[in-house]
């Protein structure tokens, strides 16, 4: 097959996706970030000549790059497939049972003067990392060979909380609300305090939030299996330490450095092949191969009930006690809880055109990273909440959504008491959905030999975006400088 041919077809059925939107998640993964290793090609070409062993590479990349698909996000982590979500409040029965509101504030104690407030709200999710990676390659023989990289992140997010109020409806109640919260005895006039306030102990959304540290520790060791002056394959093997953090939950969209704390082993190979050299330039076909293992460990996350976008805000009675003294909890505070999170195999493929003329190195790439669902399950004790009503009566209202108030389907409710059972939850609420990230990246590179040592330097850009609101759509630039010794 012609080459050119195949390089194309490559690139279009890379392209042919299916876009999903996934809503009410509480955890989104942030740590596809790509810089590609564009200096294993130039180490074969430059030292093509030198004799393997006792070859030593440090190289430093800087990098940055921010997310661009906010509406995307605003789905992923708002209750519904909307751009934006409309909030009211009643404690006199005028709203729509069905929900013509997308979000009761009344489950967050958004309380006004009368019942009539109304406003509406959008997120605009951004996320962007600053860094720097630092990646020290050796060989002592031959055959084989080993790198230990260090990348060190920087990374900020904020949920970009917009709200127009449409029916200030006279500003926060003053007096007591009309259902009683534990640690929160007054009500708050707007969604925006109501989502920040400090007795909301996980999923508040309140301006912007960073983290800065080290994400992993990955240590590789491979072969060099097969090396001639215009074809080489580079199987290997490694371990990823982790040193980044875990999900705590206290905010929606928390910063997270690194793959959330977990350790993995992959496995993979580097691979090179001349297409074709004149006497004033070479074109180079490079490409990556890796499958990535990454083990369980515990986080804290937020689950929703089943069939209750958001339902993990819902006002809820923590006990048979408090639905007798009507004292509600805010949901999040009982549905947060300690998970064992399994994020299973990540698959990545890389291709690298290169095309060298005057000691420059033009770059043109392709990766796509396959990404398995994770999978949740409780590792502390679920307590059995119920859903209570909004009225400040001693009933619960087991069947009532974010943006209902009344029972919607008959069900068992009034004075008895209804718990949420565990069986009923939606731990995939919890989870990152499985999802394809497809990366096209550019770059202009140049090594240089002196005295038998290859100097290089690099930079380029990347975009990545997905067949789902799952896959975190973003750009990327970087440089860097790399010298062997």
């Amino acid at each position: 097959m012609n080459k050119k041919f195949f390089i194309i077809l490559l690139f279009s059925c890379a392209t042919q996706m299916r876009a999903t939107n996934h809503v009410s998640h509480s955890f989104l993964a942030t740590d596809n970030l790509f810089i590609p290793q564009i200096d294993r090609y130039q180490d074969f070409w430059h030292n093509k000549e030198v004799p393997l062993g006792n070859q030593k590479k440090l190289s430093v990349s800087v990098f940055g790059g921010a997310s661009n698909d906010s509406k995307g996000l605003n789905k992923y982590f708002g209750p519904f497939d909307k751009d934006s979500f409309i909030v009211k409040n009643n404690t006199g029965g005028s709203v729509d049972v069905f929900g013509n509101q997308d979000i009761l504030g009344n489950n967050f104690n958004l309380e006004t003067a009368t019942a009539t407030f109304h406003s509406v709200i959008t997120f605009k999710p951004q996320w962007s990392v600053v860094g720097a990676e630092f990646n020290l390659f050796f060989q002592r023989c031959t055959k084989y060979w080993a790198s230990v990289s260090i990348p060190v992140h920087y990374i900020k997010t904020n949920m970009n909380i917009d709200e127009k109020i449409e029916t200030p409806d006279g500003g926060a109640l003053a007096g007591a609300s009309t259902l009683t919260f534990t640690n929160s005895t007054t009500a708050v006039g707007s969604m925006k305090d109501a989502l920040k306030q400090s007795a909301l102990l996980y999923g508040k959304i309140d301006g912007k939030k960073s983290k800065v540290r080290a994400a992993e520790v990955r240590v590789t060791v491979g072969k060099n299996w097969k090396r001639t002056t215009d074809f080489y394959v580079q199987p290997y093997v490694g371990a990823s330490l982790p040193t980044g953090n875990k999900a705590e939950s206290q905010y929606l969209f928390e910063p997270i450095v690194g793959n959330g704390g977990h350790f993995a082993l992959f496995s993979g190979a580097h691979f090179g092949t001349k297409v074709r050299e004149t006497d004033e330039s070479i074109i180079f076909l490079s490409g990556q191969w890796n499958t990535e293992y990454r083990f369980s460990n515990t986080q804290v996350r937020s689950i929703d009930p089943g069939g209750k976008p958001w339902g993990r805000y819902l006002a809820m009675y923590a006990t048979t006690a408090d639905m007798t003294v009507t004292t509600a909890t805010f949901g999040i505070n009982l549905t947060t809880k300690k998970v064992s999170v399994s994020p299973h195999f990540t698959h990545n493929h890389e291709w690298q055109l290169h095309i060298i003329r005057n000691a420059f190195d033009i770059n043109l790439g392709y990766r796509a990273r396959i990404q398995s669902a994770e999978t949740i399950a409780l590792k502390e004790a679920w307590t059995n909440p119920a859903i209570s009503d909004l009225e400040g009566t001693n009933s619960t209202s087991p069947s009532r959504g974010i943006n209902s108030e009344q029972e919607v389907f008959t069900g068992a409710g009034g004075t008895t008491f209804s718990p949420i059972r565990e069986h009923e939850l939606n731990l995939d609420s919890a989870a990152v959905p499985g999802n394809t990230a497809h990366t096209f990246f550019a770059s202009i590179s140049k090594a240089w030999e002196k005295e038998e040592r290859v100097f290089s330097c690099n930079a380029g850009t990347s975009y990545t975006f997905g067949s789902s609101n799952a896959t975190l759509h973003h750009w990327m630039l970087w440089s860097s400088l790399g010298i062997n010794f």
